[in-house]
């Protein structure tokens, strides 16, 4: 998702509501849970390159080289 969009959906929204991030993905969730809440704790602009393990999941190589590319990074946290 671009910052342009993420900007135009949150506008549909109270300026004052919290925001959670939810997620179904297995690989995260506690045993005996169907769906996990993270809340933002802070975001930042980091530069690197998006990549798969060898293990298929993705990861990021935070450097500057010609393959690299800026990202907003949010900073999230299941403790709350």
């Amino acid at each position: 998702m671009k910052v342009k969009d993420l900007i135009g959906k949150l506008n549909a929204y109270d300026p004052n509501s919290e925001v959670l991030c939810y997620t179904e993905d297995y690989s995260v969730l506690d045993k005996d849970h169907s769906f996990k809440l993270f809340v933002i704790e802070n975001l930042d602009i980091s530069e690197g390159e998006p990549q798969k393990g060898d293990d298929n999941i993705p990861t990021i190589k935070f450097c500057k080289s010609p393959e690299s590319v800026k990202h907003v990074v949010l900073y999230i946290t299941g403790s709350f």
